[in-house]
């Protein structure tokens, strides 16, 4: 698993405009991409504290964020692309980094297996109907 400095060294890149392809050209030729969530939508792996600065003064990119893209931002992606920006900055957010039990394996002591959904768990015998 990712350390919090990999995760904050990634930046989300809204591409937009007449000049997309060109910027997206210019991004592959420069950074490292690591996900690409749409034609317009990527997550650039960070090297440095000015490469927000940098990949902002490409023509052809609306928007460069380490965490949220204001609403501005959001407003002009369409929902599956808004969906994976507001889930790639929940991923550091203090919720997700201080879930109970996290890195823990299921079975632990003191960990209780997860519920079956209800159409199986309407098929599997219960112990006690084992043991008969």
């Amino acid at each position: 698993m990712r350390d919090d400095r990999d995760r904050r060294s990634e930046l989300l890149v809204v591409l937009g405009g007449d000049r997309r392809s060109e910027a997206l050209a210019r991004i592959h030729d420069g950074h490292r991409v690591t996900q690409t969530a749409s034609p317009r939508l990527l997550v650039v792996s960070g090297s440095g504290p000015d490469d927000a600065q940098r990949l902002r003064a490409i023509p052809g990119v609306t928007a460069v964020t380490d965490g949220d893209l204001p609403p501005d931002g959001l407003a002009g992606l369409d929902e599956g692309e808004a969906l994976f920006a507001r889930a790639w900055a929940a991923r550091t957010s203090v919720s997700a980094a201080k879930r109970r039990r996290d890195g823990l394996a299921w079975d632990a002591p003191g960990a209780e297996p997860p519920d079956l959904p209800r159409a199986r768990a309407a098929r599997v015998p219960s112990e006690r109907e084992d043991e008969r």
